[in-house]
């Protein structure tokens, strides 16, 4: 069964911001519904590519491929995410915001509310997380605003209680300390929230052989 681009998030970003990364992921569902990151991440002109893309006999709705990545400066630009492209983007929205940390230019994301009830104010727990690492963001009501490009530091992270601000900010952080060339602390865990992370093993096991 393909698998979601949603559970290989961190793998997208680690190939992007690591130096000399070139990987290759396969059977992915490309649905644009269930793929929405990659439409984000290609206004930075990201080496990111889809290959072999085809349909299973049974459902030619859920077409799926390989996704191809590679690192590459992400090019400065200005993204202002559509609104309408929030509900498909919900779960991503915070490993975009990091890999624009990366980028020139700035992130705009609005309509993304929800994010503020689930089991953390997520919008909040962002934009106290990212400013530890030196992350310039400001806050809406609905979303947030990044500005990339500037320097970055290692830093403590916080859970706030909830699993999936952990899982994706410790998704990529053997990234970030790869792409800065700095040992980050340990992240800080509340309850059970590390029993959910969605893709570490794979992630890690990536830095480990060097992307």
């Amino acid at each position: 069964t393909p698998v979601r681009a949603l559970v290989l998030q961190g793998m997208i970003a680690a190939g992007l911001i690591v130096p000399g990364s070139k990987l290759t992921l396969h059977e992915v569902n490309t649905n644009v519904t269930r793929s929405r990151m990659l439409s984000v991440v290609e206004r930075w002109r990201a080496s990111v590519s889809v290959a072999r893309e085809q349909c299973r006999d049974d459902d030619e709705r859920e077409p799926y491929g390989d996704i191809e990545v590679e690192y590459g400066a992400l090019a400065p630009a200005k993204v202002d995410v559509d609104s309408v492209w929030i509900p498909q983007l919900i779960d991503e929205i915070p490993v975009i915001a990091m890999l624009a940390a990366f980028a020139g230019g700035s992130l705009r994301i609005r309509g993304a509310a929800e994010l503020r009830v689930k089991e953390s104010d997520r919008i909040e727990t962002l934009e106290r997380e990212l400013r530890k690492m030196g992350v310039k963001i400001s806050t809406a009501p609905d979303g947030f605003d990044v500005t990339g490009g500037g320097p970055l530091a290692p830093a403590r992270f916080d859970s706030h209680g909830d699993h999936c601000a952990v899982s994706r900010l410790e998704a990529v952080r053997p990234s970030f300390r790869r792409a800065i060339r700095a040992v980050p602390e340990d992240i800080h865990r509340h309850g059970d929230c590390s029993s959910r992370l969605h893709d570490l093993a794979a992630l890690a096991e990536f830095s480990k052989n060097g992307g």
